[in-house]
């Protein structure tokens, strides 16, 4: 089981197809609404959790930055639909989720790239 925090980007209906697997999933909208991405980042790191978004400034923060986190996952879905978006992040989830805590993970519809960040 992977627990994960999803950024306002993230739609909640992808969050219902990850916790129906069991995942734990906390959505920020419900948390606290407009907070910055850096406080997003944060938050995740203090829970040791990682973050899901469609914001590219969460790379910015990491790499620019250098703001420890430990781990993002960037959905690049493009113009995909929400079905095969939650198919997609479902599979990444059960293939790979041990390898998504303290890594930069960028999802498309057709690569992964998954870069530690130790």
């Amino acid at each position: 089981m992977l627990e994960v925090v999803f950024d306002e980007c993230i739609p909640e209906e992808v969050a219902q197809g990850l916790r129906a697997e069991g995942h734990d999933v906390v959505l920020i909208a419900d948390l606290s609404p407009g907070v910055s991405d850096l406080r997003v980042l944060s938050y995740a790191r203090e829970r040791a959790t990682v973050v899901v978004t469609a914001d590219k400034d969460f790379g910015d923060l990491v790499y620019r930055e250098a703001k420890p986190t430990s781990g993002v996952i960037l959905l690049r879905a493009g113009r995909i639909g929400p079905v095969e978006r939650d198919r997609l992040l479902a599979v990444l989830v059960e293939e790979h989720a041990a390898e998504l805590v303290g890594a930069f993970t960028v999802l498309t519809q057709n690569s992964l790239r998954i870069r530690r960040l130790d």
